[in-house]
């Protein structure tokens, strides 16, 4: 049985079409139209410019290849190694670079003095290196290495340090790898590089301080003295990525920043959490002062001590003296005096009576106490009326 065929349905032209085609083609159209036509074109032009146009996307950063021996690993990135190539302009023994870390094809060696502060750092660096390693060796560089153009053959690296390693480990240093080029330094490096690295779960407690304080001198223009205290953490969540609790944690670790540091390098405080819920212990048992201190003993133990424990050993229990029972003592009760004995009063007035020998030692009396001046008065009153 033959389907019956569908009828064909021609679009008529709307109003609108016909109003718009006129004005097109220049024939004559009516004032209220003209006004119509113009009130929803500017409505368009409203809808164009909600486009999300944030600078961010107009950085003029492109993607291309670049020669590894060209890259350049920055110092002042948390990521930094104290790598030294025996590739140089002329060949030189391997086994003469020391106090370095080696970093060539099949070559990653931590050869730093044990002394040295990221000695024990850099060891789990390298291992996190080459798990990178295997992994790019398998998948590829998903995420291409960041850079700047300082000059033909001259790439500082913004983000994207480890990488940069794995790939020498894996393949060498004369080998291209796509790379993503800003034409020039950014004005926010140390906020791109603190983006980059806070999102890496596997990120050291040191590194992330030291991260973020880089990003934070970034932001010095806009985090000026007279802003709130409200607007200067909505501007640093903002720009940082961060949550509330991981800004308020941040700050306070920067307030004992340089004594800090040397602690987290060596690994006696494990994450920014332990640290922050021991300085707030240390806060209300000492304050500043006693935060300064522990950092200090931790230094020296060479090992992390619970804060606890330390307040305990290091902290002298003043005696609890218990709160005297009753109201306070508001007056002072003269001492009843008999009619007869009305020459003692004229004596008081009338004499000094601290010259007077009455008994009482004028010099150690507390002059502060109510009590105690109630007693002397008393007292002097009794003696001279005898």
């Amino acid at each position: 049985m033959n389907k019956p065929r569908r009828r064909k349905v021609e679009r008529k032209p709307t109003s609108q079409d016909d109003m718009i085609s006129q004005l097109e083609q220049g024939s004559s159209v009516s004032e209220k139209s003209k006004r119509f036509l113009k009130d929803m074109q500017s409505k368009d032009a409203d809808k164009k410019s909600e486009v999300h146009e944030d600078p961010l996307f107009n950085s003029g950063a492109f993607f291309d290849l670049v020669l590894i021996e060209y890259i350049r690993p920055q110092q002042d990135n948390p990521r930094y190694l104290p790598v030294r190539s025996s590739r140089s302009n002329k060949e030189v023994d391997e086994s003469t670079l020391d106090d370095c870390v080696l970093c060539e094809k099949g070559i990653l060696e931590n050869r730093l003095n044990k002394s040295n502060p990221r000695y024990n750092e850099i060891e789990k660096e390298i291992e996190a290196i080459k798990t990178l390693a295997d992994s790019i060796k398998s998948n590829g560089l998903v995420q291409p290495i960041t850079v700047w153009r300082g000059n033909t053959s001259n790439f500082p690296i913004i983000s994207g340090h480890r990488r940069f390693y794995a790939v020498c480990f894996l393949y060498g240093r004369m080998v291209k790898v796509k790379t993503k080029i800003y034409p020039e330094k950014p004005t926010n490096v140390n906020i791109l590089r603190h983006v980059e690295n806070f999102s890496r779960a596997d990120l050291s407690a040191s590194d992330g301080l030291r991260s973020y304080s880089g990003a934070i001198k970034d932001l010095d223009a806009v985090l000026t003295s007279d802003i709130t205290a409200t607007k200067r953490k909505d501007i640093v969540t903002h720009q940082l990525g961060l949550s509330q609790t991981q800004y308020y944690r941040f700050e306070k670790a920067m307030q004992y920043y340089e004594a800090l540091l040397p602690i987290l390098d060596n690994g006696y405080i494990s994450s920014l959490y332990t640290a922050n819920n021991d300085i707030q212990k240390l806060d209300k048992n000492g304050g500043p002062e006693k935060v300064l201190q522990y950092l200090a003993y931790l230094s020296e133990s060479s090992k992390y001590v619970e804060v606890d424990l330390y307040l305990s050993q290091n902290t002298i229990e003043k005696p609890i003296t218990k709160p005297k029972r009753g109201r306070e003592k508001r007056f002072i009760s003269f001492p009843k005096i008999k009619v007869n004995q009305s020459q003692a009063i004229i004596r008081l007035l009338k004499e000094d009576i601290t010259q007077v020998d009455t008994g009482i030692d004028w010099d150690t009396l507390d002059m502060s106490d109510p009590k105690a001046l109630e007693d002397a008065l008393s007292h002097v009153i009794k003696a001279l009326c005898k």
